[in-house]
């Protein structure tokens, strides 16, 4: 199990010589080979985690047209701004919400003495 190791993901990674490199002082692997050294392990819970301010998306404005029409702009991956729909806006909320709910169950899953 991997909890019981004494290195990270990141050290096993570099032990196993994937391929790798440094960008920016950023250390980018490829998520198939983190998967193929992950096999080897007992995985107990995967979860997505979010980070603010990626790809300097940031930020959202509730903008107001010529016509007085108030609409909500997003950007993606730092590139110009575009339309979001009130959907939109909604599933990302929910995107967050799973986001959260998985977090908090591996925090309780940490807390645990024996995984179930």
């Amino acid at each position: 199990m991997i909890a019981n190791q004494k290195y990270n993901i990141i050290d096993l990674y570099l032990n196993k010589k994937k391929s790798y490199e440094y960008i920016s002082g950023v250390l980018h692997i490829d998520i198939d080979s983190v998967k193929e050294v992950l096999k080897d392990y007992n995985v107990l819970f995967e979860f997505e985690v979010l980070w603010s301010g990626w790809d300097m998306d940031n930020t959202a404005w509730i903008m107001q047209d010529a016509n007085g029409e108030k609409y909500l702009a997003m950007t993606s991956h730092g590139g110009a701004p575009y339309r979001v729909t009130k959907d939109g806006l909604e599933k990302q909320i929910a995107e967050y919400e799973k986001v959260l709910a998985d977090s908090r169950k591996a925090l309780s899953m940490l807390s645990q003495e024996k995984v179930q």
